[in-house]
């Protein structure tokens, strides 16, 4: 799957009105230039670490669960706070065991092209990095919004 093509956007947004380069970007988030070249470039099929973007949102002050909703105004967050990839990650999970309650793990896999082994390795923290395709899919099939698996309690 290609990234959402509105967080690249949200992204290259940001970044305009913060003033960065892609390269001041990539240095402040610790991430190579490559790695941001990639991730703006518009014919990339590239899926990023989800503690890529959350490194991104972070040096450009967003919330990273505004940088996954679909808008044409997007500003740093009112109120930032500085999280971690192990609280978002954390988040994710919490949702992905909540919503899974009702399923077995397999019907979730099965339909959205996820492995089985990749949902019970995520539900088991057994990652310490996941894929955003990952959970672009995981969205797609639980039929939530990308931005609400990263947020606490309002699933």
């Amino acid at each position: 799957i290609d990234m959402e093509r509105y967080v690249k956007e949200n992204i290259e947004r940001l970044l305009y009105t913060s003033g960065l380069t892609q390269n001041e970007l990539a240095d402040k988030a610790n991430l190579s230039r490559q790695t941001v070249n990639k991730l703006l470039s518009s014919n990339e099929k590239y899926s990023p670490k989800l503690s890529t973007l959350i490194a991104i949102s972070n040096v450009l002050s967003i919330n990273f669960p505004e940088l996954l909703i679909r808008t044409n105004k997007i500003s740093a967050s009112i109120n930032f706070t500085l999280n971690s990839v192990e609280e978002y990650q954390n988040t994710l999970i919490q949702n992905v065991k909540l919503y899974l309650r009702g399923w077995k793990q397999f019907s979730l896999s099965n339909s959205s092209g996820v492995r089985e082994s990749t949902i019970s390795n995520l539900v088991n923290g057994k990652y310490s990095d996941v894929y955003f395709s990952t959970i672009e899919s995981l969205a797609k099939e639980m039929e939530v919004p990308l931005a609400d698996l990263f947020k606490r309690g309002e699933s």
